[in-house]
């Protein structure tokens, strides 16, 4: 509700011009028109990123930690994604040439598009809390110095 709410807000502007201001009768005063829609819908559009994606991870953490509240999952998607945010709009921009292929095919590569791309934003996920980061080796392996390794040594 939280994430659609400040979706909501952070497009209000937009909303507004584009509902309650009157493009005009003439073609000056409907292209000044344009201009102001497509400058306010790219505002809308940052203030929407600007917001949201500090907030991405929060549905994978309500996913692995169900006791967890919703402002509490919001607060800990914040802290994760604090240095990692370039790194995800790097991810998502990567799946533009994806997505416009599949307009031009008329939405049927979709079907592997959108799984690819939850698989992938899963992995950030999986990344950013370290589940991909090499386990510490072991100082001493069990099977190192056993009595056949000291004879094949010696031979």
């Amino acid at each position: 509700f939280v994430m659609a709410l400040l979706s909501t807000v952070s497009q209000l502007p937009f909303y507004f011009v584009m509902y309650l201001a009157t493009p005009g009768s003439t073609i000056d005063a409907q292209l000044l028109w344009m201009e102001l829609t497509f400058g306010v819908m790219l505002l809308s559009i940052v203030l929407n990123v600007l917001i949201t994606v500090p907030l991405a991870l929060s549905f994978y953490l309500l996913a692995d930690n169900p006791e967890m509240g919703g402002v509490e999952s919001l607060k800990q998607s914040m802290r994760l994604m604090k240095g990692h945010i370039w790194q995800y709009l790097m991810l998502q921009l990567s799946f533009a040439p994806l997505l416009i292929v599949s307009l031009l095919f008329m939405g049927l590569p979709l079907l592997w598009v959108l799984p690819y791309m939850e698989a992938s934003e899963t992995a950030f996920y999986r990344d950013i809390l370290g589940e991909f980061d090499e386990p510490e080796k072991k100082e001493e392996s069990f099977y190192k110095n056993t009595a056949s390794d000291d004879y094949n040594a010696e031979a």
